[in-house]
C-alpha cells in the first residue's frame, strides 16, 4: 500500500483538470471559425448554470429534505428520481432558453454550439473541479502537510480523510482514465440533446414533440446508469453508458440529416378586430329570438 501518490498520478489529474475546460472551448473555436456563432456557446453555458445548476438543485434540496428517506427507499425510487429531476429541468430549460434566444434563420451547427457551452458546466463541475481538488489534497500528501490537516478531527472526518488518501495514493491510471471516459460521455449525450430540442423550437408546430423525446432519452440514460451502477458495480455501468452514447449519437445523426432541410412551421395568428356594427346585429337578432321564443 502506497503512502504517497505517484508523481504519474498528479500529472493526470493536471491534465484532465485542464481537459474539462479545454476540450468545450476548443469546439467553441473550431465551430467558430466556420461560420457558427460563438454566441450560441455562452447562451447554453447559461442555460446550464440557470436551470442545471440553480433551479434544478434548489428544487432538489426542498424534495430531499421532505422526501429523502422514501427517495432513498429503494435503488428503484433513487434512479427514477435522479433521472427524472435531472431530465425535466435539463430538457425543458433548454426549451425555454432557446425559445427566447433562437434566430429560426440561424445554421443548425449552432445546436451543436449550444450543446457544447451546455456541456461545458458538466465537465467543468464533474472533471475539472474534482481533479483540481484531488492535486491539491496530492500535493499536501507528498509534503507532509496531510497529517496536519487531520489534527482536531472527529473519528468519523479523519476515517473520511483517511479514505482520500487511500485512493488518492493507490487508485491506478485505468480508474482516472474511465473516469474522463465517463465525463466525456456524458459531455456528448449533452450535446445530442440539444441538437433534438433546437430542432424542437426551430421548426415548432408538431416537431415540438421532440422535447418530449429528448426528455424520455434524458431520463432513461439517467436513471438506467444509476440504477445499473448500485446493481452490478461501476464497470457494467461504464459499458452500458458507453453503448447509450452510441445509439445518441447515431439517433442525433439520423435526426440531423433528417430534419436539417426542414422549413420553420410558420403559426399565423389571425387577429379579428372589433366590429361594432357586426356586434350590434349580433346583439339584436339574439333578442329577437328571445322574444320569438317567449
Amino acid at each position: 500500500m502506497l503512502e504517497r501518490v505517484p508523481t504519474c498520478y498528479i500529472f493526470i489529474m493536471a491534465i484532465l483538470a485542464v481537459a474539462g475546460v479545454a476540450i468545450p472551448l476548443l469546439i467553441m473555436f473550431f465551430l467558430k471559425k466556420r461560420g457558427v456563432k460563438g454566441s450560441y456557446f455562452f447562451w447554453g453555458f447559461a442555460a446550464a448554470v440557470v436551470f442545471s445548476l440553480a433551479f434544478e438543485q434548489i428544487i432538489n434540496a426542498v424534495i430531499i429534505y421532505f422526501f429523502g428517506y422514501r427517495i432513498a427507499a429503494t435503488t428503484l425510487n433513487k434512479a427514477l428520481y435522479t433521472g427524472f429531476l435531472a431530465a425535466l429541468f435539463d430538457e425543458f430549460g433548454k426549451f425555454i432558453f432557446l425559445g427566447k434566444v433562437i434566430d429560426k434563420k440561424d445554421d443548425n451547427r449552432n445546436a451543436v454550439m449550444f450543446g457544447a457551452g451546455f456541456g461545458m458546466l458538466e465537465m467543468v463541475c464533474l472533471l475539472s473541479c474534482e481533479m483540481i481538488s484531488n492535486f491539491m489534497f496530492a500535493i499536501k500528501i507528498n509534503n507532509g502537510q496531510f497529517q496536519q490537516m487531520m489534527e482536531g478531527l472527529d473519528p468519523e472526518s479523519t476515517e473520511q480523510m483517511n479514505t482520500i488518501k487511500f485512493n488518492l495514493c493507490n487508485v491506478g491510471w485505468k480508474t482516472y482514465a474511465a473516469e474522463f471516459a465517463g465525463k466525456l460521455m456524458s459531455f456528448t449525450i449533452q450535446v445530442c440533446l440539444c441538437v433534438i430540442v433546437w430542432y424542437a423550437v426551430k421548426l415548432g408546430g408538431m416537431y415540438r414533440l421532440l422535447v418530449i423525446l429528448s426528455f424520455a432519452l434524458h431520463m432513461g440514460i439517467n436513471s438506467g446508469s444509476v440504477y445499473i451502477s448500485d446493481c452490478f458495480g461501476g464497470a457494467v455501468a461504464e459499458l452500458v453508458f458507453l453503448a447509450f452514447t452510441v445509439v445518441m449519437v447515431a439517433l442525433t445523426l439520423l435526426l440531423y440529416k433528417k430534419l436539417k432541410d426542414k422549413e420553420p412551421i410558420v403559426e399565423e395568428k389571425v387577429k379579428r378586430k372589433f366590429d361594432p356594427w357586426e356586434a350590434a346585429t349580433v346583439k339584436k337578432n339574439k333578442t329577437q329570438e328571445k322574444s320569438e321564443n317567449k
